[in-house]
């Protein structure tokens, strides 16, 4: 049921991206495809689709590619991993990473499981705490940063993008 707001939160952002002459995409890959939108929206690029939430798409990619896209991922990862899972971004990467994650309950719970209840956002910081981490990373210079909120269905929800090029 996941990977559907991936064109709404970040197509643009891509489209953006994509059309830059700083950065030369041939190959990209989505970490935490979800239902892969990125490669049916930009057909232009060669895209390669990780999710280990989903059988098909769940054994890790190789080789490095020109562009990696993290949307709406990060919050779903355990505290514990999220450094881990952000260097492994790093070495796929060869030009630009592009990472949207959400800052706000998602209000959707799990059904089962050991987390039976709790929201499915599992890692909740403010965007200052995101751009932190990634700030931390070696070998990177975040280049942009946009701290972004809108009110939906009442409520004040925040996420954070981040353009982070390869030194």
């Amino acid at each position: 049921m996941w990977g559907a707001t991936a064109i709404k939160w970040a197509g643009p952002d891509v489209e953006r991206l994509l059309g830059w002459t700083r950065y030369h995409v041939e190959t990209a890959l989505d970490y935490g495809c979800g239902k892969f939108t990125m490669a049916k929206e930009f057909p232009q690029v060669n895209w390669t689709g990780y999710d280990p939430g989903i059988p098909e798409r769940a054994t890790k990619p190789n080789g490095k590619f020109d562009l990696v896209i993290c949307t709406d991922v990060m919050e779903h990862v355990e505290e514990e991993f999220i450094d881990e899972v952000l260097r492994e971004m790093v070495s796929y990467a060869k030009q630009v990473i592009f990472l949207e994650i959400a800052c706000s309950p998602a209000h959707d719970k799990f059904m089962d499981g050991p987390r039976k209840g709790e929201d499915v956002h599992i890692s909740i910081h403010p965007p200052s705490w995101w751009e932190a981490r990634v700030r931390a990373l070696e070998g990177v210079h975040v280049q942009e940063v946009h701290a972004l909120g809108r009110q939906i269905r009442g409520e004040w929800r925040d996420r954070i993008k981040l353009l982070v090029e390869i030194l």
